[in-house]
């Protein structure tokens, strides 16, 4: 009757114990789905020949193109514009007429400044007369004391009248001062008046607005019937750019790239308006002022290019590269065959696609050993039997895509770019030894390693 109980106890396994045999269980059939698991298909070696060429690193950025000289005409003088002459894309020469401001106003005001000078003119005549006459007088005034003094002596003339010509002599010698004192004075006045007519005269010359420059124009902001208004900043009626047939490019240069910038480097540029057709320019000027926008530094590099055929037209866009390295006639290889490696060897950060690969275009080789100025270590790999074999050799400058090498290497050899088994990479942190599935962290044997991809 209650005997039952205990016995029903006793056949139940323990709890520990089923859980490890659940465990041993997936494990048994992880292991399984591992081994069985259908292998991947090797991929076939992909190979190309060494080549010879040209490899040329470059700065990329774009600009605009603009004239080498652009010049603002003006008018000084406020009116209306009666007349304009050119009009867009008008070649013009140094002093050619563009447009006429109204002179009436400003001729008459030379009208007049030169009547005033006529009658300063005419009054300094007149006191030129008037000095004439007191010189004659004075002349006169010193005869007559010399006469009377010689008659006072011997006793032929009263005294008072040698003092009353004595006086007189005083009073003609005073009115010559007084006249020169007046011409000075009026000379002065026509010197005042002749400033004025010329002042004025300038006006009436400034209402013929000339071009200052040989150039086309590219801009022009009036129309006849026009009033201009000149103020302290002289409103833009024009602007000419002088010789079209050179043009300035203008690249703003990230401050990453602007240390590698020189002058003298050569600019390779292209414009939307003939994607097809590359232009070429010198750099003749790296301005140190910075341009920001966004928290983002640049420099202006200035380029000039030749435009004979009038094709580039200022404004334009331009995608710029700046040679800053050029090699020619050097061998070279795709980069991707200095990253390949075969399974057996360790796949590093160095060889991964995008690992470290080196700084200013050269790519670090294996234990990136020094090799020649310039150069560093690296490896290639060839075909021989259908077999990985290594050729060790100096690794150069790239342009990205492909990379110059030295070595017992020649040109239209084959080497690796890709393909074959895939390397291994060892996970961080796991020690060398057996073990370990992936997935599953081994014993003290390691901790496990696991395919790429």
């Amino acid at each position: 009757m209650t005997t039952t109980a205990p016995s029903r106890r006793r056949s139940r396994l323990p709890r520990p114990l089923l859980i490890a045999a659940g465990a041993v269980l997936i494990a048994i059939v992880a292991v399984a789905a591992f081994l069985l698991r259908p292998k991947a298909a090797v991929e076939p070696y992909r190979t190309q020949a060494v080549e010879r060429g040209e490899i040329v690193r470059a700065v990329s950025a774009s600009g605009a193109l603009q004239a080498l000289v652009t010049v603002q005409v003006g008018s000084q003088l406020s009116g209306q514009v009666t007349q304009v002459l050119v009009d867009f894309n008008t070649p013009v020469k140094k002093g050619q007429l563009l447009a006429i401001v109204d002179p009436s106003t400003f001729q008459s005001r030379a009208d007049q400044s030169a009547a005033d000078l006529n009658a300063q003119q005419a009054a300094l005549l007149q006191q030129q007369a008037g000095l004439a006459n007191a010189q004659a007088d004075l002349e006169l005034k010193r005869v007559t004391y010399e006469r009377s003094k010689t008659l006072a002596e011997k006793g032929w003339l009263a005294q008072a009248a040698l003092d009353t010509a004595q006086a007189d002599l005083k009073k003609a010698q005073a009115a010559i001062g007084v006249s020169r004192a007046q011409i000075s004075a009026q000379a002065a006045r026509i010197g005042q008046s002749r400033a004025s007519l010329a002042v004025t005269e300038l006006d009436v010359s400034r209402t013929r607005i000339l071009s200052p420059i040989d150039g086309v124009v590219v801009s022009r902001a009036v129309d006849p019937g026009q009033t201009v208004a000149a103020g302290l900043q002289v409103s833009t009626l024009f602007q000419i750019a002088q010789d079209l047939s050179k043009l300035q490019v203008k690249i703003l240069v990230d401050e990453a790239d602007i240390g590698q910038v020189r002058e003298g480097q050569r600019v390779n540029f292209t414009v939307d308006a003939f994607p097809e057709e590359i232009f070429t320019g010198v750099v003749t000027q790296v301005r140190k002022q910075p341009e920001t926008s966004v928290n983002v530094v640049a420099y202006s590099v200035i380029a000039e290019a030749d435009n004979r055929g009038g094709r580039l037209l200022p404004g334009m866009t331009a995608n710029a590269n700046i040679i800053i390295a050029q090699h020619s006639d050097v061998l070279k290889v795709p980069s991707a065959a200095l990253r390949w490696r075969p399974a057996d060897q360790p796949l590093t950060a160095a060889s991964r696609p995008g690992g470290a690969g080196g700084q200013n275009g050269q790519l670090a080789g294996r234990g990136g050993d020094r090799a020649a100025k310039g150069f560093t270590r690296g490896t290639v790999w060839m075909l021989e039997k259908n077999k990985p074999t290594p050729i060790s050799v100096q690794v150069g400058g790239t342009d990205g895509s492909t990379t110059e090498i030295r070595g017992d290497i020649k040109e239209g050899q084959g080497i690796i770019i890709g393909g074959g088994p895939r390397p291994k990479a060892t996970l961080p942190g796991a020690r060398p030894g057996g073990g370990g599935l992936p997935g599953l962290g081994g014993g003290p044997g390691g901790g496990g390693v696991r395919r790429i991809g």
